[in-house]
């Protein structure tokens, strides 16, 4: 069993020993080599340090003073820091920010006269923050305050270890207020099945129904008259009978899933029961009408992939609304009802296409019969942004205007407001937060990736980054839109609360500091029930084991076979191979500096022992500098060819042009697995990685990054291995076994079928899609059972909205404006 699991994370006896330690040693200050530390800390350049950063230089501190390694480890001092995820020194002050358990943290003061530890409030720490890089003194660091608690009026998980079943924690809140205040919670409910209708067909129950007590009286009948009735007896024989009770449509098919419905009904209001009242929720037919948002980037099916900003996000929600036009298509003809779903991605029209659908305005979604992509334009004409693909971090002060003009083509192609919307990545979320308040419609989030967590001190920097990355709009919409949403989809555990050592990527927004512009006192709560993991699956179509060799293409297989291994450079493809019989080390990303794919080739060329009995061969980004139009890629295609260089790879490194066609993407997988070769994702961080399920579902061994999802997608030595990205010995460490070495083709086969299974039993669209159809039902109730409790929020949002993000967009149109093309458009 993984040493990930969430449970074995927080293994109570263990927190609790850390708790003392930590309570120890504060007390006992003085008495430590701690101060001694702070002191070394004290001389040095910077005076913000990081977990790691403060790891190291106490290893070197500990080596000065003449402790060997085992003596380093054990000392209290340096379990202490293990748990402190910041310092900060002010002057003749230090701050220590602990993570006392996860979620929880805890500030502590250290005067450098003083023979004591203080605690100390957020605030203060954070205008600390402020004065340091500002050079002002504190008191002169007037800045807006955002704290968002004391608006939240919703029930809060305790127990760190439940944070990403938001559901399940719901359910049993919603069963005990059944308990607590039954009438209260059955009148909402009677009023909640009265709403849904059906392109005007009434559902559920009628309008005409007076009361609970009606309800309760009715319901009896009608159960038995369903107990009479053949259970295969179709709705329709039912309708004349059950209407007069003042039962619609959409209890079920026939009369033995009607039957079935009813009596869960009849469950709750008599014995309530927390799982019951989420089957009875997640049968209310109430969703057949869904918009996607996904503005930024080149959205289309087919030869987009591997271009600036585009790449698993695309393929995450191509394959999710296939599988969710079935399991839609499922729940409603299963309610007894005959109506067509409707699913509309909207992204952006972008009229110089290059080549691409993107300037096509409706694009019916291949292989299904009631999804379409719907491209908006930016309303403002001006052709120097307008007409041509704009960078995701610029596209900030078009996205209001493109809300509003989204909406009204909404309506137009539906007929209808959608019952829920999706919002992806931070300005699909921040469209969505605004669609969802102008039409009252259920918003659930997807961030797949919270680009605060990939650049260090990107919030106390952003002055200095903002105008390459605009982190101050970006930031400030994903504080607004993971506040409002109602529901939060993530795909790991740790992409939320991180790991007993280190903060997850919605926990770094709880609380921080962008200098001179605000302070988040409070800000998103993981500890929120709205948070649920739900993992996306593989594309099973393309995406299936390397020994299915049945289903494999073989005019295809001996095509990419020519290309791949015996090719030689040309437009979009570098290097050859001398030696193509020598096993793959392969890897598929877009060509940026997180994915890191040159650290994985500087790695490579580092190791004889690998360049002796590997290739290594990947597919990323463009291969000539000329034709990328995206500065981080231009980077590092010249650190490629530098790094070819340096090491003499040529003969050893095979590289590609990035791939967008699925069957070829699959098929390269399977090939490489043909070979007894292996995979590897070397990201240095990465919120989920569809590429790493995808090699795995192919039977390839996979190597993945330890810092994001991999962490938990991967069971280290059983399906896969975890590597650190930054440490190119380690990397090389871990790669070996699998391609050389006593007992590696036994090693390669385990983890090859261990990887097939994970993916089978955890992670399919299948599964995505019933578990988010739930999830959307149950918090449509609670999105209609606590309106009033939510004004507050959605009112201190919105205010944030039009007094923060708004001016600075407007700010950033002005520039674009007055500089032609923003950067990154051309």
């Amino acid at each position: 069993m993984s040493t990930t699991l969430v449970d074995e994370q927080e293994n109570q006896q263990v927190t609790e020993s850390r708790m003392k330690l930590l309570d120890n040693i504060i007390e006992e200050g003085e008495q430590s080599d701690l101060r001694y530390f702070l002191e070394e800390l004290r001389g040095k350049d910077s005076p913000f340090f990081l977990r790691d950063q403060i790891l190291e230089a106490y290893d070197k501190f500990g080596k000065s003073r003449g402790l060997d390694d085992e003596a380093r480890m054990r000392s209290d001092t340096r379990k202490l820091l293990e748990h402190v995820q910041e310092m900060v020194f002010d002057g003749e002050f230090a701050y220590i920010v602990t993570r006392r358990r996860i979620g929880k943290s805890a500030i502590y003061g250290v005067p450098r006269s003083a023979n004591r530890f203080e605690n100390v409030p957020v605030e203060r720490y954070l205008r600390a923050r402020d004065s340091i890089v500002l050079g002002r003194p504190a008191s002169e660091c007037q800045s807006l305050e955002i704290d968002v608690d004391p608006f939240v009026h919703s029930p809060m998980i305790m127990d760190a270890r439940n944070i990403g079943k938001g559901v399940d924690y719901f359910l049993r809140y919603l069963s005990s207020r059944l308990f607590s205040d039954q009438e209260a919670f059955l009148s909402k409910l009677l009023g909640f099945l009265k709403i849904h209708q059906l392109e005007g067909i009434q559902l559920m129950l009628s309008p005409t129904v007076p009361s609970l007590e009606a309800l309760r009286s009715n319901l009896m009948d009608a159960i038995e008259y369903l107990e009479k009735c053949d259970p295969e007896t179709p709705v329709l024989e039912l309708t004349s009978v059950l209407s007069k009770l003042g039962f619609e449509r959409g209890w079920g098919y026939n009369a033995e899933r009607t039957l079935s419905t009813m009596e869960l009904l009849n469950s709750i209001l008599e014995n309530p029961d927390h799982e019951v009242v989420g089957e009875f929720l997640a049968r209310i037919p109430m969703i057949h009408k869904i918009v996607i948002l996904s503005p930024h980037g080149w959205f289309a099916q087919e030869n987009v992939l591997g271009r600036p900003d585009t790449g698993g996000q695309v393929v995450y929600i191509l394959n999710q609304v296939r599988a969710l036009e079935n399991e839609i298509s499922r729940q409603i003809a299963r309610a007894g009802l005959w109506v067509e779903p409707k699913i509309i991605i909207l992204t952006r029209l972008i009229p110089e296409a290059e080549g691409t659908s993107c300037n096509v305005r409706l694009e019916p979604v291949e292989d299904t019969d009631y999804s379409y992509i719907l491209r908006i334009p930016f309303r403002r004409h001006n052709p120097e942004y307008s007409n041509k693909w704009i960078s995701r971090f610029e596209i900030w002060p078009y996205l209001e205007e493109y809300a509003i003009d989204a909406e009204k083509e909404v309506l137009k192609e539906m007929g209808e407001r959608p019952d829920l919307i999706i919002g992806n990545y931070s300005d699909g979320n921040i469209v969505a937060y605004l669609m969802s308040r102008s039409m009252g419609v259920t918003y659930c989030t997807i961030a797949h990736a919270l680009e605060k967590a990939k650049y260090l001190y990107s919030d106390l920097n952003w002055q200095s980054l903002d105008d390459r990355y605009h982190f101050s709009l970006q930031f400030t919409a994903d504080l607004i839109a993971m506040c409002a949403a109602d529901i939060t989809v993530t795909s790991t555990y740790q992409e939320i609360a991180g790991t007993p050592m280190t903060i997850g990527q919605y926990e770094s927004y709880r609380f921080y500091n962008m200098p001179g512009l605000y302070r988040v006192k409070s800000g998103a709560n993981m500890f929120h029930p709205r948070f649920n993991i739900v993992p996306p699956g593989v594309d099973e179509r393309f995406f299936f084991p390397a020994t299915a060799k049945g289903r494999r293409n073989t005019a295809l297989t001996d095509k990419l076979v020519d290309r791949i291994f015996h090719g030689s450079s040309d437009e979009s493809s570098r290097f050859h191979l001398d030696d193509p019989d020598k096993k793959p080390i392969y890897s598929i990303a877009r060509l940026d500096y997180i994915k890191n794919i040159t650290g994985l080739v500087e790695a490579f060329g580092k190791s004889r022992e690998l360049r002796d009995s590997c290739n290594i061969i990947v597919v990323a980004g463009h291969v000539d500098r000329a034709r990328s139009k995206d500065r981080e890629e231009q980077e590092q295609i010249d650190k490629m060819y530098a790094l070819v260089e340096k090491y003499n790879l040529e003969g050893s490194i095979r590289w590609l042009e990035m791939e967008g066609d699925k069957a070829k993407v699959g098929e390269m997988y399977r090939l490489m697995a043909d070979k007894s070769g292996i995979f590897v994702q070397p990201a240095l961080f990465e919120a989920f990685g569809l590429t790493v399920l995808e090699a795995m579902a192919c039977g390839l061994p996979t190597v993945a990054t330890r810092y994001g999802g991999p962490l938990e997608t991967i069971v280290h030595n059983e399906s896969g291995c975890h590597i650190n990205p930054n440490d190119h010995e380690e990397m090389v460490r871990i790669i070996s076994p699998l391609v050389s070495g006593d007992g590696h083709e036994e090693l390669w086969q385990t983890v090859s079928v261990g990887g097939i299974a994970r993916v089978k039993e955890r992670f399919t669209w299948d599964l995505h899609c019933s578990d988010l159809l739930r999830l959307s039902k149950i918090y449509g109730y609670w999105k209609y059972a606590s309106q009033e409790n939510s004004k507050p929020q959605q009112n201190y949002l919105d205010t944030l909205y039009q007094l923060l993000f708004k001016p600075m967009a407007q700010k950033l149109l002005e520039e674009h404006d007055s500089n032609g093309a923003p950067a990154g458009s051309q």
